[in-house]
């Protein structure tokens, strides 16, 4: 499995050149910035001096039984997803209590398919995080070529070495992200195929929120942790 590393919300690869990933940090924090201001304002349809002081409230999670499958999730409120909490195309998706997600599998340690046949992967994680603390609902992982999922894995957003284009998908649906980069695959989106501009919203939203409270780091590091550096080994 090759080496990899993640700067700031983007899982990356590691085999990269110190200068090349100066250069891909800096893009890094134009985009991470780019999403965070445009989540925390795109409402609000006004300038905000950078000189204000904006007091955010406590998250508060808030617990939900999917009414598919009886179990309780804690799911992010308001104070993550803002005005979408109560949106429409997000309230469909809380009624159906599956998402589901077609992911191309057969990648190492980000999506692979054990031998009973459960999808696991850094990817996968991530999914079943956002789906379960973010939607209150449960994954589920389907076929790549599955055109009934609600959101596709692993959708290209940009070449290796230039910045994401988030504005949309081929197909012309709605892009999340982008939530991982590497030299061999570029910057990876999620597609909206269900929900629209909302769910891709509200899964902005959620990735952010899971970077700043260290979720994100977390389920990187479960299936890339750090390499040990040779001295430490030798030892």
């Amino acid at each position: 499995m090759r080496k990899m590393r993640a700067f700031g919300h983007i899982a990356f690869d590691g085999a990269r050149s110190r200068l090349v990933a100066r250069a891909a940090a800096a893009l890094l924090l134009i985009a991470l910035t780019a999403v965070s201001f445009s989540c925390e304002n795109r409402h609000k349809g006004k300038k905000i001096d950078s000189k204000q002081t904006i007091n955010k409230p406590a998250v508060v999670s808030t617990p939900r039984h999917s009414l598919l499958t009886g179990t309780a999730y804690s799911v992010l409120g308001p104070e993550v997803l803002g005005p979408l909490s109560g949106n429409v195309e997000l309230k469909a998706l809380r009624t159906r209590g599956i998402m589901k997600v077609a992911a191309p599998c057969g990648r190492d340690g980000m999506c692979m398919r054990m031998n009973y046949g459960a999808a696991v992967g850094f990817e996968v994680e991530l999914l079943r995080r956002i789906a379960n603390e973010g939607f209150g609902v449960k994954e589920n992982i389907v076929r790549s070529d599955d055109e009934t999922a609600d959101i596709r894995a692993a959708v290209g957003c940009g070449a290796a070495g230039g910045p994401p284009d988030t504005r949309a998908s081929q197909s012309g649906n709605p892009l999340a992200g982008p939530y991982f980069y590497s030299e061999s695959s570029g910057w990876l989106c999620f597609e909206i195929m269900r929900g629209g501009k909302p769910v891709a919203d509200a899964l902005d939203r959620i990735i952010s929120h899971f970077y700043n409270t260290g979720t994100f780091q977390q389920v990187y590091r479960n299936w890339f942790p750090p390499e040990t550096p040779d001295a430490v080994r030798r030892k």
